[in-house]
């Protein structure tokens, strides 16, 4: 608008520095937010491709989701304003998140019993005590990171603990769970089956290894 009458042209400035510090805060929001979307976007698509089953597929990215809520809420109960540090932890997040799931989801559909209560079996005691103690190496590692008086190498050490854990409690307990209940037996939901259903003709969908989807999804959502 127009200067009024009288009025020589002025402009406002700080000498704090208030304006580039909001506008690098509205990046760290926007790149943030944007990055956590992508990161789930290729986790989804991921655990579609490499799971090779719909209802497996959304139940653990349903879990990954809850892991990636619970460390975000933790971040805010810390009392964390969002910087750079915390800019880089959430995006991140969603890949140290996939990996102990992913595991279990592989097992399941990967297992000889066809009925729910033997994949389920099979997932756990295949790969659980696996999980148990790579989660427990890691967090190990991470609780050293605590004792630094570096505030980069705290929080990310506080990141890398929290994160491992929900991410481990949620694969034993909450995903499990689901797959106890609402796991498919079978053939059914089978990604394969579906769109060979739908096009009319056989399509064959490969399931990778466990160990080679895992590194794949982290790989894809880091």
């Amino acid at each position: 608008p127009k200067t009024p009458k009288g009025n020589a042209p002025f402009f406002v400035t700080t000498e704090g520095g208030l304006f580039a510090e909001m506008r690098m805060q509205q990046a760290y929001i926007s790149s943030t937010f944007s990055g956590v979307m992508i990161a789930l976007s290729f986790a989804f698509v991921s655990l579609m491709v490499f799971v090779a089953n719909l209802i497996v597929g959304l139940l653990a990215f349903l879990c990954i989701c809850g892991v990636v809520c619970c460390t975000l809420g933790l971040m805010v109960v810390q009392g964390w304003k969002l910087g750079l540090v915390e800019a880089i932890c959430a995006t991140i997040v969603v890949g140290f998140s996939v990996d102990y799931i992913v595991h279990f989801a592989l097992a399941y559909v990967g297992a000889s019993p066809r009925d729910r209560n033997g994949r389920l079996t099979h997932a756990l005691v295949e790969v659980g005590i696996s999980v148990f103690s790579g989660a427990l190496t890691t967090m190990g590692a991470s609780i050293f990171l605590l004792f630094t008086t570096v505030q980069f190498y705290f929080k990310f050490g506080l990141f890398m603990l929290s994160t491992i854990f929900f991410s481990l409690m949620t694969a034993n307990l909450a995903f499990t769970a689901l797959l106890a209940q609402f796991g498919p037996e079978g053939d059914y939901a089978d990604v394969a089956k579906l769109i060979a259903k739908c096009t009319g003709g056989k399509v064959t969908v490969g399931r990778a290894s466990e160990v080679e989807a895992s590194e794949n999804l982290a790989a894809a959502t880091s």
